[in-house]
């Protein structure tokens, strides 16, 4: 693996208010409507103790902002309870459980931190929740993104920039946002994503014909991440050559999911550009290969060919989604 040099540092309260002086004095409406988030590890002697997630902002000219914060995606519940030590800069804050309520001066610039912690103890389980709750253990993490980033209420036609924090030494981080980093994007992109980190994550980069592929591995496996590596890639061609397109996915990211020793238990997540794959370890490369081809088809099953309804009603479309998509895996 390889650090991925960031050297940013934390804006102060001096920053922001420059920020907001330079937007507030005709800059492009993106980036005067843009909302800016940073993700920062953080990490002392004893290992990590959470990630912290900054939102930079202006604030609605009624002087009345809310943020919601991540409540219960994909069969996981009362994700606000992982979201501790909110800190504002620039309003006076008051928090419910599901939200932020901002009081400020109308159009105030405004600094929204807080730190997300894992509420259980141990590594992701067989059995236990969906492995799709943030993970913060001391020597790594796994973050899928509608599970960690709040939203400011009010914004969903407004563009977001996803940075990278200040780096800790000797930690390396992935996500499928890198290549994001810094440009202008909407909230469902930075959403449909996964963030990865630790002091052992192997990463390794190949080409396809969709562009540069890149994994980012926690744990030890049985197989090799050159070897996983390149299995990726087979699998995206094929995906590829088999629905006529360039649309695989180009980022893994490849996390432990702890168990009985006996058991091979598999789980993963489509998320557009990337997918984010648990396993338990005792899986050779053969076996793991299932859910890597499920998951490629989820790049075209279902949104390019209908998509799902919307609310409720969307498990009665599973039939299709997962259905189909386990079907053409097989194919």
């Amino acid at each position: 693996g390889r650090r991925l040099e960031r050297g940013r540092s934390v804006f102060g309260s001096g920053m922001i208010m420059a920020l907001g002086l330079v937007l507030a004095q005709g800059a492009p409406d993106a980036a005067r409507d843009a909302v800016s988030y940073e993700v920062t590890p953080v990490v002392g002697p004893g290992g990590l103790d959470g990630i912290d997630i900054s939102l930079s902002f202006l604030g609605d000219r009624d002087g009345r902002t809310e943020v919601g914060l991540p409540t219960r995606w994909a069969g996981t519940q009362r994700l606000d309870r992982i979201i501790t030590d909110v800190r504002v800069e620039g309003a006076r804050l008051q928090r419910r459980r599901s939200g932020l309520r901002l009081r400020h001066r109308g159009g105030a610039p405004i600094r929204v931190t807080y730190r997300v912690r894992q509420d259980y103890a141990g590594p992701p389980r067989v059995g236990f929740d969906r492995p799709y709750r943030p993970s913060t253990l001391r020597d790594g993490f796994t973050l899928i993104g509608r599970t960690v980033f709040a939203r400011v209420e009010g914004r969903d036609p407004d563009p977001v920039r996803f940075h990278w924090g200040e780096p800790a030494p000797a930690w390396h981080y992935a996500s499928d946002l890198d290549p994001l980093e810094g440009t202008f994007i909407d909230f469902d992109t930075l959403a449909d994503s996964v963030v990865v980190g630790g002091p052992d994550l192997t990463l390794r980069t190949r080409q396809s014909s969709a562009g540069p592929v890149r994994i980012a591995v926690l744990g030890a496996w049985g197989f090799s991440p050159d070897d996983l590596a390149d299995r990726f890639v087979e699998i995206g061609e094929g995906s590829a050559e088999f629905w006529g397109d360039d649309g695989q996915p180009t980022f893994l990211a490849l996390t432990p999911l702890a168990g009985d020793p006996s058991a091979r238990v598999q789980s993963g997540l489509g998320l557009g550009d990337g997918i984010a794959v648990w396993l338990t370890p005792n899986q050779t490369l053969d076996e793991a290969s299932h859910v890597l081809i499920h998951e490629q088809q989820h790049a075209w099953l279902p949104a390019e060919v209908g998509g799902l309804a919307d609310g409720p009603s969307q498990v009665l479309d599973f039939w299709f989604s997962e259905g189909f998509t386990d079907f053409y895996a097989y194919r």
